[in-house]
């Protein structure tokens, strides 16, 4: 996973060093920081260990920021990841890190973190909580005083009754309204819930005040595909883009303000 803002990126990946049982192994959470305007690289911060269950253990670790400096000084950002025993966050505030979160109400069938930043050390967090084919949502803070996590506003952003929710994808914008001008957007995809076969979803609400709207679905006639949907925003003016693939075709919907989601388009074609 990459965040990039100004002549900054960070890159956040994991590594594992595999020795087979009785003992497994090691796992680890990597970050490396570049500066594109003098092409060099930073040295290589371990972030986290954890304990994997086998040699391609999933940890899927993401980034997500609120400012990113040349010498790291000032940079607040946050990462997640996934271990054998839920999701966990750790928090870098002015270029110092915190400690390390266990996500509530997670545990080892969670997965598929996706993570975006309201402001500052506010961030807002979603992931795949298997044991229930659910899409989860917690919106996370951390006490840079204290040392301590908080996690509220909970929910669970996919329909009971719907299973197979999978890959959701989460970003935060702007947009005018009653309780916050700040507004999250989930996608993600599911399987024979609205139709038959693959659906991509979309559902957004307003940040803290937990006012989840309807779902916006658009359905795949094709059986056996993946469409892993990605959803960013517009920060500046509150529109979004939510783009996913169909076998060789990728498809984007888009979002204005007072107008609602529009689409699906033809974005590109071909095998390549």
């Amino acid at each position: 996973s990459i965040v990039a803002m100004g002549n900054m990126a960070n890159v956040v990946w994991q590594s594992i060093d595999w020795w087979g049982p009785p003992f497994n192994g090691n796992g680890y959470i990597y970050l490396r920081r570049y500066n594109l305007s003098s092409n060099t690289w930073g040295p290589v911060e371990e972030i986290a260990t954890f304990y994997p269950e086998s040699q391609t253990y999933p940890a899927t670790p993401v980034i997500d920021a609120a400012s990113l400096s040349s010498d790291g000084s000032n940079d607040i950002k946050r990462i997640a990841w996934k271990n054998p025993y839920g999701i966990q966050v750790r928090d870098c505030n002015y270029g110092s890190w915190g400690n390390i979160g266990a996500v509530s109400g997670t545990h080892g069938n969670c997965s598929y973190p996706s993570i975006a930043n309201y402001n500052g050390d506010h961030y807002a967090l979603s992931w795949v909580d298997a044991s229930a084919e659910a899409i989860k949502y917690t919106e996370c803070y951390y006490e840079t005083w204290s040392g301590n996590w908080s996690f509220n506003n909970s929910a669970q952003v996919s329909p009971y009754g719907w299973y197979m929710n999978q890959r959701p994808s989460l970003t935060a914008g702007y947009e005018s309204g009653s309780c916050t001008a700040r507004k999250v957007s989930i996608a993600w995809q599911s399987v024979d819930n609205v139709v038959e076969g693959v659906s991509v979803h979309v559902r957004q609400a307003n940040f803290a005040c937990n006012n989840w709207g309807n779902v916006t679905s658009y359905s795949i006639p094709v059986g056996g595909v993946q469409p892993h949907p990605a959803i960013g925003s517009y920060v500046s003016n509150g529109k979004l883009g939510l783009v996913w693939n169909v076998l060789n075709d990728v498809y984007v919907a888009t979002y204005e303000p007072g107008w609602g989601w529009s689409g699906p388009n033809l974005l590109a074609s071909g095998s390549n």
